[in-house]
């Protein structure tokens, strides 16, 4: 049984030069999971951004705070639930007063179907509806700006396996801006997406290749660009190089995984991040 992750320190230093190394970034988990704290550093060891969360014993959020001290902001999000633990309210503060409030509204099997987001003066700022199928996915989704105007619109199809395979992304008008077509292969595996505009025209591809393993070892795009990624036996190395159209490499990154299957050490051309855990 893998370990569970209480916290994740983050050190960075310039390549080569060890002496530059500093405190990154701080994660901080609950047994479920869920990241409760993250603090951002900047090479002084000031905080730059932090965002705590709090939940109940039922480890649904309950309060939510972000600080970010590079862009002078703030907001604090406070959640209510019904007596079946699902979300039916959240409200945002922001620091200069203004305020909004998200609404959830609830089928007989308990799924979201309205989220109506209010303002400070409870005047509607924008709503959106969701639709589901026999199975729970969903089928659609609208979003509707203060008036009731349609603004966007989502719209899903899925195989018997419950695998998305199309969707189609709306404006405010009656054809899709754009159609997505994804792919598996054998094993489940998305190995192709195809993205076709309102004239289904297509506009861009991305295709993945699988080793023998069902590890994506490469991927491609209609610009021309790829990412190869590499393994050695044990995969606890791993190698991903990004080559621009014309072959040329844009970039090298390294991996290198501890006994317990996670990131311990990444390189770049330009930087090397390590990563020490604790755990529960």
């Amino acid at each position: 049984m893998a370990k569970k992750i209480k916290q994740i320190k983050s050190y960075q230093s310039e390549i080569n030069k060890p002496e530059t190394e500093y405190l990154a970034f701080v994660k901080e988990y609950n047994e479920k999971g869920m990241e409760i704290r993250f603090v951002e550093f900047t090479e002084d060891n000031e905080i730059e951004y932090e965002h705590i969360l709090e939940c109940d014993s039922n480890f649904n959020p309950i309060k939510e705070e972000i600080i970010s001290n590079s862009d002078e902001y703030s907001e604090q999000k406070t959640y209510k639930y019904d007596e079946n633990n699902k979300l039916i309210e959240e409200k945002i503060q922001y620091q200069n007063a203004w305020e909004s409030i998200k609404k959830y509204e609830r089928d007989a099997e308990k799924r979201c179907v309205k989220v109506t987001t209010f303002d400070e003066e409870d005047e509607i700022e924008e709503s959106s509806e969701i639709y589901y199928n026999e199975k729970g996915e969903i089928l659609k989704r609208i979003e509707f700006d203060e008036y009731g105007k349609q603004k966007s619109k989502i719209e899903n199809k899925f195989d018997d396996q419950g695998l998305l395979i199309s969707k189609e992304e709306y404006s405010n008008s009656k054809k899709p801006d754009k159609i997505f077509h994804y792919h598996y292969n054998e094993n489940g595996a998305l190995y192709a997406v195809e993205t076709q505009n309102s004239r289904n025209r297509l506009v861009d591809w991305t295709k993945i290749i699988f080793d023998d393993k069902n590890r994506p070892v490469e991927q491609a795009n209609m610009a021309g660009t790829k990412l190869v990624i590499e393994y050695n036996d044990e995969e606890s190395e791993i190698t991903e190089t990004y080559y621009l159209a014309n072959g040329a490499v844009y970039n090298k990154t390294k991996y290198k995984k501890n006994s317990e299957g996670f990131v311990e050490y990444e390189e770049t051309s330009e930087k090397i991040t390590r990563y020490v855990y604790e755990y529960f």
